[in-house]
């Protein structure tokens, strides 16, 4: 008669040292999965900036120019017929994105946009016992416009108002912080980047080469009308004196200058201030607006910096996202660059927002990228 055999088991230690091993595998391939998908994110924000600058050359091509990042044209064209209807018009400060949506397969988009534009009845007829543009304009497209939204974003996909379109991606503006809005829609300031205020630049503009010039970088939308909003750089009144918190305050000394700017770190490092008059732009990153401090970006504070204002017309505007240690930036001549945080931005902390009339930028590389005829043949 046959003896039985031995029978194997896992013993209770055992199973707790292979179900320890699977947990600390699962610890270390999770950091691993999720930095696999942002570097998918990051490629797939790159190549819709690589997109718009692909668009910004095409209507180039048509047009002779680059579009101005705030201007009248197309929109508002019977401003008389909008006012006998009631509606708010602000007809200077259009911005120059939707110029760019024919050529980046949004056509339906930019025809709906034109037709309310220059036809009172249509907008009229949408929201009879509505007085503002913008929220007319809001109601043709209240959806993400997938082109100019990053997957790494944290606000571009929802509003705190339907009628808010939501861009990732901002114009550049260059690296002059004293930046004053039009009077009479004439510039009064020289702004130094690709794009300007009823200013339609073309190529032989950017004297420093396509190559050396930044058009759009990143910058994080955000929406300031919620409680539980997430912000990578809200403006901060230096005017006023209002830091993210009161030990970060810098000497008066310091007030309007880039030391103060650049010392007002929020929690977590991102820039957040609760003191409602810091808050005094509204939405930043709003598709349709033409004011920098909504559709751009400054070189002057390095990437996923601060961004402040003094005396409302001077500002620095940081690029920022939510990629891990930088910005992606779309150059002048159509390629794409990953910037770092810390890409030479100068070590001028104490420039107060003075203009920057002509000449080599005082802000470093960063700088030198964001003006168009500097005089510096400087590249990422």
């Amino acid at each position: 008669m046959g003896g039985g055999g031995s029978v194997r088991a896992f013993t209770l230690v055992e199973l707790l040292v292979v179900i320890a091993i699977i947990g600390i595998l699962i610890a270390l391939l999770l950091p691993a999965v999720q930095a696999a998908r942002e570097a998918a994110r990051r490629m797939s924000c790159s190549n819709k900036l690589k997109q718009l600058g692909l668009a910004l050359h095409t209507y180039h091509d048509a047009s002779g120019s680059f579009p101005a990042s705030e201007s009248d044209y197309p929109w508002c064209k019977d401003t008389a017929a909008y006012t006998a209807r009631g509606i708010a018009i602000a007809g200077e400060r259009w911005g120059g994105f939707p110029s760019l949506f024919p050529y980046l397969e949004l056509t339906p988009q930019w025809e709906a946009l034109t037709q309310l534009a220059t036809n009172p009845s249509v907008a009229y007829a949408i929201n009879p016992g509505n007085t503002t543009w913008d929220y007319l304009v809001g109601t043709v497209q209240t959806a993400s416009l997938p082109p100019f939204i990053c997957p790494s974003t944290q606000n571009g996909n929802k509003t705190s108002d339907s009628c808010v379109t939501l861009t990732c991606y901002a114009f550049s503006y260059g690296d002059n912080p004293q930046h004053r809005r039009l009077v009479a829609k004439t510039r009064d300031k020289n702004l130094r980047g690709v794009f300007g205020y009823h200013s339609w630049y073309n190529i032989s503009a950017i004297a420093d080469g396509t190559s050396n010039t930044i058009a759009f970088g990143e910058r994080e939308p955000s929406v300031i009308n919620t409680t539980t909003r997430k912000m990578k750089s809200d403006i901060v009144n230096l005017v006023s004196g209002v830091f993210a918190t009161a030990s970060t305050t810098p000497p008066t000394s310091y007030l309007n200058s880039r030391a103060a700017c650049i010392s007002t770190a929020g929690p977590g490092g991102e820039y957040h201030s609760s003191v409602a008059n810091s808050q005094i732009f509204g939405y930043y990153g709003k598709l349709y607006d033409g004011l920098p401090e909504t559709n751009g970006m400054t070189t002057v504070v390095p990437p996923n910096g601060p961004s402040c204002v003094a005396r409302v017309t001077n500002a620095m505007i940081a690029a920022t996202s939510y990629h891990t240690g930088g910005v992606n930036v779309a150059i002048a001549d159509g390629s794409v660059h990953f910037v770092s945080d810390t890409v030479d931005s100068g070590n001028n902390d104490k420039f107060p927002f003075n203009e920057i009339a002509s000449g080599i930028s005082p802000f470093g590389v960063w700088g030198a990228m964001g003006s168009r005829d500097g005089g510096e043949s400087k590249s990422l």
